[in-house]
């Protein structure tokens, strides 16, 4: 019998103040964090959100010619996609 897969979205993690922090796991340990200054908002758009950003940090380290060893913050495609993400709200 197959077991469940788990879930990796980890949902709100703490509330600061004015922040929301959320966090996602992924199966292969990678951690994202995102902290939103802005109102509480559903746990689907989170989760959407998260998979999209996911999606983009594998396409960048699948890349063959990603340097292992580099930042993500440096790999300005990547960047610039985040930026996309966050910009249009995909949350």
């Amino acid at each position: 019998k197959d077991s469940p897969k788990p879930e990796p979205y980890l949902g709100l993690l703490y509330p600061i103040e004015d922040l929301r922090v959320y966090g996602y796991l992924s199966t292969s340990k990678v951690k994202l964090i995102a902290v939103l200054d802005d109102e509480e908002v559903k746990d689907a758009e989170m989760r959407a959100f998260f998979r999209r950003l996911h999606g983009l940090y594998v396409d960048t380290v699948s890349n063959p010619f990603h340097q292992p060893e580099s930042e993500l913050a440096t790999c300005s495609k990547f960047q610039r996609q985040v930026d996309r993400l966050v910009d249009a709200g995909l949350f």
